[in-house]
């Protein structure tokens, strides 16, 4: 029973770092007697705090799972992009140069370490039964969404079908989509636009 009790010391540098003690031969151990009511409580306060942030991340894992399942499933629906040329790359076709060049800037991003996914072609369904179907979803290191990506022309931007999606994006689900416009590409490939407050930390100035 010795060796399933904490020391003083290691209850408090768990409940400085959040870390279980790594067990050393010899050591001393307090009985659970000693331990007061204000340190278990703080105890139980920091494993029921990682047990709920660990249950959230595996809820958005298994949300955007069930998400990129259906769309392999269903297929995306059929999209115009005003008889631009369709362009194939690890397995997924894109509608348009633009739209391709699109997840090439989001694959550098990722191989920088600054996203930890990036999903393609991802369905949102609405209350109505109809579904928009994203370009990209970018999810950072940490699971959570970074941001739905749409690549457009100023002719697709003002298609009425695409407006009402993008109010029920909003609407329904609190997400706000960043569209990239071809004007938005820098000489290197990369894109910036002001009107993406997600990209102010980690891609303003470098020119990616």
């Amino acid at each position: 029973m010795g060796q399933d009790r904490w020391t003083a010391a290691e209850y408090r540098r768990f409940l400085e770092t959040g870390k279980e003690p790594v067990r050393q031969p010899g050591m001393r151990h307090i009985p659970e007697s000693e331990i007061t009511p204000m340190v278990k409580a703080h105890f139980d306060g920091i494993r029921q705090f990682y047990d709920e942030r660990d249950a959230e991340t595996e809820r958005r894992r298994r949300e955007i799972a069930r998400a990129v399942e259906d769309a392999s499933r269903e297929g995306p629906e059929k999209r115009s992009k005003f008889g631009s040329r369709k362009i194939e790359e690890d397995g997924i076709t894109f509608d348009s140069r633009h739209e391709h060049r699109v997840y090439a800037w989001l694959k550098a991003r990722k191989r920088r370490g600054e996203l930890r996914w990036v999903f393609v072609h991802v369905p949102f369904r609405f209350m109505n039964g109809v579904t928009y179907w994203a370009d990209f979803m970018t999810i950072r290191a940490d699971g959570s969404v970074e941001a739905v990506w749409d690549a457009k022309s100023d002719a697709t931007a003002k298609n009425r079908d695409y407006v009402i999606k993008k109010k029920s994006l909003k609407t329904e689900w609190g997400i706000d989509i960043c569209e990239v416009y071809q004007r938005d590409a820098d000489g290197l490939g990369g894109y910036y636009n002001p009107a993406w407050p997600i990209m102010h930390a980690t891609d303003e100035g470098n020119g990616s």
